[in-house]
């Protein structure tokens, strides 16, 4: 037992993911292959803002590759919104940029260095668990190396009719498959989740570890869960996005409050 742990850790050294938010990440250990991050949120508190700036820290310090499944934004808002991340931008600023200076514009191109050649996106709705597969590989051979991060926006938007007769059914199974899916590839996944109607009000209130929706595997199956809120987003300042360490399978739990500018993300 003892042999098999430390061959375990010899093989961590250069893969564990740090998310880039320092207080989380010593809490968290950093995030090993194979275990699963969920991060659930109210619609429009900055979940899709909170994973891009995840993958760009990744981009920016670790020189991982990472593989962003954007169901939900298309490829063009994805651009828009790493354009805005790494250059303090707003977006109207951003599409004034390049509406008047073409495709070579100087924000693009810092973009582009920015996120380098390992940090991938598909953006393409209703993918099923083997076309995760299928979109690994392909990642794999457009880069000639395995896949470190798989990021997913959202469960929600996963084709999930074969796995089951009803919601509950089909939500569990896809958060159980994505659990083997991690294990079986060796990989971090980062995954999106909505939460139900009543949990965290309007965005505003704390979450707590049976908010996910539709199904209470998606707790079960995620070895870390946060939670983000921002407490004063009914306010005239909304300057403050929360994020709940909800469930940590290495320690404890938590809160962290961060800045978040609106018009940059």
């Amino acid at each position: 037992m003892m042999s098999a742990y430390c061959e375990y850790v010899e093989t961590l050294k250069g893969k564990r993911v740090r998310l880039g938010f320092p207080e989380i990440d010593k809490s968290l250990r950093a995030i090993a292959p194979g275990e699963v991050v969920t991060v659930i949120a109210r619609s429009a508190v900055g979940k899709t803002a909170f994973l891009q700036n995840v993958l760009l820290n990744i981009a920016y310090n670790q020189g991982m590759v990472s593989l962003f499944c954007s169901m939900e934004q298309p490829l063009s808002m994805c651009a828009e919104r790493y354009v805005q991340m790494s250059t303090s931008v707003n977006g109207e600023m951003v599409e004034h940029t390049v509406t008047t200076q073409g495709n070579k514009a100087d924000l693009l191109k810092r973009t582009v260095d920015a996120l380098g050649e390992d940090t991938l996106t598909c953006a393409r709705p209703w993918l099923s668990l083997r076309q995760l597969d299928q979109v690994l590989d392909a990642a794999a051979e457009k880069r000639g190396k395995p896949v470190d991060i798989l990021a997913l926006d959202y469960l929600g938007m996963l084709d999930l009719i074969d796995l089951g007769r009803s919601t509950y059914e089909q939500v569990s199974n896809a958060a159980k498959g994505l659990k083997r899916l991690a294990l079986r590839r060796n990989i971090v996944i980062i995954l999106l989740c909505q939460v139900n109607r009543a949990a965290g009000e309007d965005g505003d209130q704390p979450l707590h570890r049976g908010s996910a929706r539709d199904s209470g595997a998606i707790e079960e199956s995620a070895d870390y869960l946060l939670g983000l809120y921002r407490p004063d987003m009914k306010t005239g300042a909304d300057q403050v996005i929360a994020v709940q360490i909800l469930k940590n399978r290495k320690g404890f739990g938590g809160e962290h409050s961060y800045k978040f500018d609106r018009l940059s993300m």
